[in-house]
């Protein structure tokens, strides 16, 4: 993970501390529901130009956002859109999902564990929407993000 490698290195402390910056600064815009950002879009490209913006968009807006506790995929898909607007130079989006994975996995391992994702996938799975819903949008990035994910770990892990 070349892209990530500032953020494994455990001297470079600036790197941790930039990007707790950006988390932290991203939680309070996220939180704050508007239904376009800007600022929130330019940084993130401009800081991860590596990944996918809008699988790091989905995560990003699933990991910081408020939720009910007795189904948080259906919270998530039933809150009012936030809407991305992406643009820059087009890179292969095998690449660009396989970074985004990978970053997503070191920055939130504790809230996208194996055991959760597959709950998530279930509980996503479940949910029943009109296909042309912004409902169903939501839950299949969710269910993309998710098995991308799973993926990723159960590769890693085949991989020890």
């Amino acid at each position: 993970m070349i892209f990530g490698r500032n953020l494994l290195d455990k001297d470079n402390r600036i790197a941790r501390i930039s990007c707790n910056i950006f988390i932290n600064w991203a939680v309070h815009r996220i939180q704050a529901g508007q239904t376009f950002d800007r600022q929130l879009n330019d940084v993130a490209r401009n800081l991860f130009p590596e990944v996918h913006p809008e699988m790091w968009a989905v995560a990003l807006i699933f990991v910081f956002s408020p939720y009910s506790p007795e189904n948080r995929i259906k919270s998530i898909a039933e809150r009012p859109s936030r809407v991305f607007a992406f643009s820059g130079e087009k890179k292969p989006e095998e690449i660009e999902l396989k970074n985004a994975y990978e970053l997503i996995l070191l920055l939130f391992k504790e809230a996208l564990t194996e055991q959760l994702l597959k709950e998530y996938i279930k509980q996503a799975n479940e949910l029943r929407y009109p296909d042309d819903s912004a409902e169903n949008r939501k839950k299949l990035q969710l269910l993309k993000l998710f098995n991308g994910l799973l993926a990723t770990i159960e590769k890693k892990n085949s991989s020890l």
